[in-house]
């Protein structure tokens, strides 16, 4: 046994037996076998094993869950403390938060980590605690209900609209999270899943339609702005018609925005970007979406029983310009 361990081994059992007699903290629990495992995870530097002993024996039956429950906050400070250090992050405050403060510290390591693997470093503590819950709620299964669906992607929604100090970290950060759902995901679900689930796939398509650098402070540019858009699945349109016209006001609002975005013009788009928008634009005219924007923007009455507001005619009126524009610009390419 290293003289470091020996020496956190005794001071552990010291403090343990002083707490048996004061009575001030609940870790006659945690017996020699646990501590050892933590302890020793401590003295090899490794919170990734301590969290997951800690966690193991909280949740091996129901009498270690309610101990672990029942805990005071000063034992999970202590853990806190000796896995993670005297200055690690506060997530939550109060009485009774100690055990989730851990438990947030050990999701944020496993979050961090995780970034790491993909090449981004330095995140921000607020997004390790977030994406630590997200990929805690995707290891525990909550990609299988509906619930959990649709709280992945509002989770995914709020990390990819952190405003990051880093424009480059934050370009990093957002390409590997987005990662956690794809296009392919969101489609289904708009297709197929509950009402909530097509309202928040919605949401994060259009964030990927809108995925690029241009909309930035010219006083501070940056220095290579990148057009990071995704989404031009050119057989998906039919179903984004069908969600506009069958709809309400603000499921039309998001389909148009979505649209509006991926015909965006762009200043120094790539010939690759250039394709993407014609070929969807030319989908777009096939499955007559020009149309149904002409007759949301002159409408008197109603289209799909929802009033059109100046703000979805407006938004029409836009993406039938950019339409117009991605095609010319194929066009001229041909010509070329």
């Amino acid at each position: 046994m290293s003289t470091r361990l020996a020496q956190v081994l005794r001071a552990g059992e010291a403090h343990r037996q002083s707490v048996r007699r004061t009575g001030t903290l609940s870790m006659e629990g945690l017996n020699d076998d646990t501590l050892l495992s933590i302890l020793d995870a401590l003295a090899r530097g490794a919170p990734k094993e301590a969290c997951e002993a800690a966690s193991k024996w909280c949740t091996l039956n129901k009498r270690h869950r309610r101990m672990c429950e029942e805990a005071g906050d000063g034992m999970w400070h202590e853990l806190k403390r000796r896995i993670f250090g005297a200055d690690a992050e506060t997530f939550r405050s109060g009485p009774g938060s100690g055990q989730q403060n851990f438990e947030d510290l050990c999701a944020a390591d496993g979050a961090k980590r995780w970034l790491q693997g993909k090449g981004v470093e330095n995140a921000p503590s607020y997004v390790l605690w977030l994406l630590g819950l997200t990929l805690a709620g995707i290891k525990a299964g909550g990609e299988e209900t509906p619930e959990g669906r649709v709280l992945l992607i509002r989770r995914v929604l709020t990390l990819v609209q952190y405003n990051y100090d880093d424009h480059d970290l934050r370009r990093r950060a957002d390409e590997a999270i987005l990662g956690l759902c794809d296009v392919a995901f969101l489609y289904m679900l708009l297709e197929n899943g509950t009402e909530k689930e097509k309202d928040v796939a919605l949401d994060l398509l259009g964030v990927y339609a809108n995925n690029h650098d241009y909309d930035y402070d010219y006083d501070n540019p940056i220095e290579q702005p990148e057009d990071h858009r995704r989404g031009y699945e050119d057989e998906k349109v039919g179903l984004l018609r069908g969600v506009f016209t069958d709809g309400n006001l603000d499921r039309k609002l998001k389909v148009v925005k979505l649209w509006h975005g991926l015909l965006r013009g762009l200043p120094d788009a790539t010939a690759q970007q250039a394709t993407n928008m014609a070929s969807y634009a030319s989908r777009m005219i096939q499955n007559g979406i020009v149309n149904l924007l002409v007759e949301t923007i002159t409408a008197r009455g109603v289209i799909g029983q929802v009033p059109p507001s100046g703000k979805l005619r407006d938004f029409c009126a836009e993406t039938m310009g950019n339409l117009a524009l991605a095609l010319y610009w194929i066009r001229r390419e041909e010509e070329d």
